[in-house]
């Protein structure tokens, strides 16, 4: 039987960006579905959004806005497959991303990582290594780990996701951070795939990214974060 597996794409106040996300897998027939979680966008973006859609493409408007920690989970709680690649709409994912993932074993407990977000986050010092609870604790003040371990456009077992996910106040950009730091305390492991890329925008004219707008509003948490993985065992 062949696996097949399902594309979330969360989006807030995008339309261009959001179409070119997703436009080079669509038509792959190893992705059945691309569910767009749009977090409450202004009325005049989600009314463009609603152009005539694929048949893939499960479109679905949140009441009110969650904010994006909560919306990752609402994208994923809403595909019909087992396992999902999880991605941003100011990033693209190409077939190269998925020829990578279905060369692999798929397992519940781990986590596919890019090993580079093109063409400014370089993760490939990490290259494949498994970050497990035993061993993050060595690896959280190696070069560019901050940054790996905050970046979520990864391949990811969805209802271990679900599972180890925590309800709580807005993380803001330590949102992915937080999430990884429940998998690994779960028990989970999370694998930097060689050759898993994807292309990473943060240069663009639509909704500025969610990092850009928020980092300031993370405070603390980051690092209180980073210092419950050094003490991971």
């Amino acid at each position: 039987m062949t696996r097949t597996l399902s594309l979330c794409l969360t989006n807030y106040n995008r339309v261009g960006m959001l179409a070119a996300a997703y436009s080079q897998v669509l038509n792959d027939p190893r992705v059945s579905e691309v569910v767009i979680v749009d977090d409450h966008s202004d009325v005049h973006v989600w009314n463009r959004l609603q152009w005539p859609q694929h048949y893939k493409i499960k479109l679905h408007r949140n009441p009110k806005n969650l904010g994006c920690y909560r919306n990752k989970r609402e994208a994923i709680s809403k595909a019909s497959n087992e396992f999902v690649i999880i991605f941003d709409s100011d990033n693209v994912i190409k077939p190269d991303y998925l020829d990578r993932v279905f060369e692999q074993e798929w397992k519940r407990d781990t986590i596919f990582a890019p090993d580079f977000a093109r063409p400014h986050f370089d993760y490939t010092g990490f290259s494949g290594e498994t970050i497990t609870k035993e061993n993050v604790a060595g690896m959280v003040d190696r070069k560019q780990f901050t940054a790996l371990i905050n970046t979520m456009n990864y391949f990811v077992h969805r209802d271990e996701y679900l599972r180890v996910w925590e309800d709580r106040s807005e993380p803001w950009t330590a949102d992915t951070a937080l999430q990884n730091y429940n998998w690994l305390k779960a028990g989970n492991k999370i694998h930097v795939l060689k050759g898993l890329q994807y292309e990473h925008r943060t240069e663009h004219t639509e909704h500025k990214s969610h990092y850009v707008e928020h980092h300031r509003k993370t405070g603390r948490l980051f690092e209180e974060v980073m210092a419950k993985m050094r003490r991971l065992r």
